[in-house]
């Protein structure tokens, strides 16, 4: 009997991983809760499994028990959105009797999610980060910290999970922007940091006990949000930036890190800062799987390791292919139809869809191969967003 896996967490990324492992000759259970997926309509998914809500901790992680008492088989557990990270990192000893986990440890996880833990870190280490406070005295001690900062800032909360507004950075150009958000700001702590303007460098790693033994990195080139903050929708593989590697060995060997994760710096003028590290595959990965390094089979075998099975130390190409992009266009549909967007914003907006589209080496979720994900996504999209999203279109010819 074929060993199986079973893959927690429906994200754009996720169908790369399905691809991965089924082609390693896996058999690949997708799980998922609510409506149907796209992401069990992949050819690489043998079959589905429905779960409780992951933020109904207690009831998942009873489903998942009794699930894997039931199907010994299942050898590996891969949560793939810090959702379904935290929900099995709450049993990690007790799951990890039954299967091996694809995730780092609970206390990296934690650690990585809190973002004043991670600037002590990369402080720590001599990484350097914008200039930064944490504000958990109300608005008073905001405006101080402001004004020694100077503007513009960045507003966001200290733990990845929270959000002001929905937003997971806002950024503050002037007092009248601080007022505006004051209302959200006051609900809870605040990270208030330095605006730091360059390019976003996205370093997808796979480090073994604190080394790192494999190593991309790509550049976004756009986000869905005209002010750069949001999700990257187009991204460009790079040649491997050796200060940012370093900055990278740096932390997996002051973490101890086991596991894969998407470390992220913005480089202004040359200089790199850093902004975060996801302890997970981030969604640009698959741009790295394309171009030759597969991060979903390198967790496995980290996971192997780090489980205490006699496997070798994970191996992977050191090189990789350069000046490849990939592009997200239903992230890019999405921002239009966002309703803060202006007819200005529009109307740039849309050269920059049809060029980015024309130029992608790779579509993001799309395979010839495997279609049915991708078709689902933009139908479902369509479905809702199509009157809006000519509405906003005829009003950008009357306005011309």
């Amino acid at each position: 009997m074929n060993q199986s896996v079973l893959v927690l967490g429906n994200h754009q990324q996720t169908i790369a991983v399905l691809r991965s492992l089924a082609r390693a000759g896996y058999n690949v259970i997708v799980g998922r809760f609510g409506l149907r997926s796209f992401t069990e309509l992949s050819r690489s998914a043998s079959e589905t499994w429905i779960h409780p809500d992951p933020r109904d901790k207690q009831s998942f992680l009873r489903a998942l028990s009794a699930l894997l008492g039931e199907r010994p088989e299942i050898r590996y557990v891969f949560p793939l959105g810090d959702v379904e990270l935290d929900a099995a990192a709450a049993a990690h000893q007790e799951l990890s009797r039954r299967c091996r986990l694809v995730m780092v440890e609970p206390d990296i996880l934690r650690s990585c999610l809190e973002k004043p833990k991670m600037y002590e870190i990369a402080a720590r280490i001599g990484v350097p980060i914008p200039e930064s406070r944490l504000i958990a005295d109300g608005f008073d001690a905001l405006k101080t910290a402001v004004w020694e900062i100077g503007f513009p800032v960045i507003l966001k909360r200290p733990n990845s999970f929270a959000f002001i507004r929905g937003e997971k950075a806002v950024i503050c150009r002037d007092w009248d922007a601080i007022e505006t958000w004051r209302p959200a700001i006051e609900f809870g702590p605040v990270v208030v940091q330095r605006w730091v303007a360059g390019p976003r460098h996205n370093c997808q790693i796979a480090a073994d006990r604190g080394r790192i033994v494999a190593y991309f990195e790509n550049k976004n080139l756009r986000t869905d949000r005209p002010d750069g903050t949001g999700i990257g929708v187009e991204w460009v593989s790079v040649e491997p930036t050796p200060e940012l590697r370093r900055h990278c060995e740096a932390f997996a060997r002051a973490l101890g890190y086991s596991g894969v994760g998407l470390i992220q710096f913005l480089v202004e003028n040359g200089r790199p800062f850093f902004l975060e590290l996801n302890p997970r595959l981030g969604m640009p990965w698959e741009l790295s799987y394309r171009c030759g390094l597969d991060f979903a089979m390198l967790a496995v075998q980290c996971a192997d390791r780090l489980h205490g099975a006699a496997v070798a130390t994970p191996n992977a190409p050191k090189s990789y292919a350069v000046g490849k992009r990939c592009y997200w266009l239903l992230g890019d549909l999405a921002a239009l139809t966002a309703r803060e967007r202006s007819t200005t914003e529009i109307a740039s907006r849309i050269p920059k869809i049809v060029v980015s589209f024309c130029r992608a080496d790779y579509h993001l979720t799309w395979s010839w191969k495997d279609p049915l994900p991708t078709l689902f996504l933009y139908a479902g999209f369509f479905r809702s967003h199509v009157f809006k999203l000519a509405r906003k279109i005829r009003v950008l010819r009357w306005a011309r």
